[in-house]
């Protein structure tokens, strides 16, 4: 697999454990990144940075629409995201749910794959 497939792609479902760990992973580019502005201050750098962090964000709504996916759900439920506290609940909601037994709507069972 590459990169495009494994943060930018909607289709399939992603368990879990790959979820948190893909996740984890944006969240520490995206660390460096705001670090990196904020060590670089200036229009240009920040503008390519800026551009870096929307890459990001959506590398991360991909993740949340194939989690979601995993547990039988649209993708279109990522934009819960923008709501105020709702967005708390919905992410522990997606890390914590156990998902679909079994092949769904969306494809085979990502833990019968990797056996």
């Amino acid at each position: 697999m590459d990169i495009r497939e494994e943060f930018f792609s909607t289709e399939g479902r992603l368990a879990r454990m790959e979820y948190f760990q893909r996740n984890l992973a944006l969240y520490f580019l995206s660390a460096l990144v705001r670090y990196a502005a904020a060590l670089q201050p200036g229009f240009a750098i920040n503008l390519i940075l800026t551009a870096i962090l929307i890459i990001l964000i959506v590398a991360n709504l991909s993740l949340m629409a194939r989690r979601l996916h995993d547990l039988d759900k649209s993708g279109w439920m990522a934009a819960l995201i923008i709501l105020p506290i709702v967005n708390i609940i919905f992410c522990l909601y997606l890390l914590l749910k156990k998902g679909t037994e079994g092949p769904n709507r969306y494809g085979p069972d990502p833990l019968e794959q990797q056996q």
